[in-house]
């Protein structure tokens, strides 16, 4: 978890980052080949990186607050490069997944660059790291200082990135996960006692919860679940009698046959669980 949060807003925003770092310089941009070429191509080619080289290094040189651990100015700290990859990976997974209407008809290539699909996971990353580390620099600035609790604003901003793309599965498990942290990190500080076994109470408590939930109102089972569910018990998970339980008022039968045509899965007889 630590590590993909490095990934995202880069590692100068971990705590005390100039402490541990002192000998900071910024990185040389590489450098134009001396050779020549008379090609037009080529020309063109090397003053559009021209172009952009020099941009870059304006940018760069814009001023930075004394207290900011990036090398560059706070300006070029930005999102792009999260962007691009996820703008990148998105993109290369839908030319993949419909390659064969590409070849068929080239034409809709144009279309899956602007599509909005394609810059909804590069518009979450780059979205979620622009904004964090714009926060950061704002509240040095304002504050004359850097300091880790410029992070909790800063995470509650970059949240709002989610919005472009959003997916329960990912938010639970950063949910979760970030409970998990703080649950750790409490215990080594002495703030909260050690529970033996906390972990296997857990996750067995979980997993009651998803069986009953199965048995019960399996209509608000995510359809993967209850495809992982029906798979890992052979089908013995439909195969239990719901009409008894039809007695709470909640409809128990009707929703596994819903259930059922709703994830493409069977009712599995009993002669075949024998």
């Amino acid at each position: 978890m630590y590590g993909l949060l490095r990934f995202i807003v880069g590692p100068y925003e971990e705590s005390e980052y100039l402490e541990k770092h002192e000998d900071i310089s910024p990185s040389n941009l590489p450098h134009r080949s001396s050779g020549r070429t008379n090609s037009l191509v080529y020309r063109l080619v090397s003053s559009v990186c021209s172009m952009y080289y020099k941009l870059t290094r304006v940018v760069q040189g814009f001023s930075k607050h004394s207290t900011c651990p990036h090398p560059f100015s706070c300006t070029y700290y930005g999102f792009v490069k999260l962007f691009s990859l996820g703008y990148g990976l998105q993109l290369c997974l839908r030319v993949l997944m419909q390659m064969r209407r590409l070849i068929r008809k080239p034409s809709l290539f144009p279309k899956l660059l602007i599509h909005r699909n394609a810059i909804q996971l590069g518009a979450f990353l780059g979205g979620f790291s622009g904004i964090f580390k714009l926060m950061s620099c704002v509240l040095r600035r304002v504050f004359n200082k850097d300091t880790k609790y410029h992070a909790i604003p800063a995470g509650l901003l970059a949240g709002l990135a989610f919005g472009f793309f959003p997916d329960n599965t990912v938010a639970l498990y950063v949910m979760w996960k970030s409970f998990q942290i703080i649950y750790n990190d409490s215990i080594q500080k002495g703030y909260v006692p050690e529970l033996p076994g906390a972990i296997v109470l857990l996750y067995s408590f979980a997993t009651a919860v998803l069986f009953h939930a199965a048995v019960l109102e399996p209509q608000n089972l995510r359809p993967s679940y209850w495809k992982f569910l029906h798979g890992l018990s052979g089908g013995r998970i439909s195969a239990m009698d719901r009409k008894c339980l039809d007695a709470f008022g909640l409809g128990t039968s009707q929703s596994l046959a819903e259930t059922l045509v709703k994830t493409h899965t069977h009712l599995v007889p009993f002669t075949e669980l024998l």
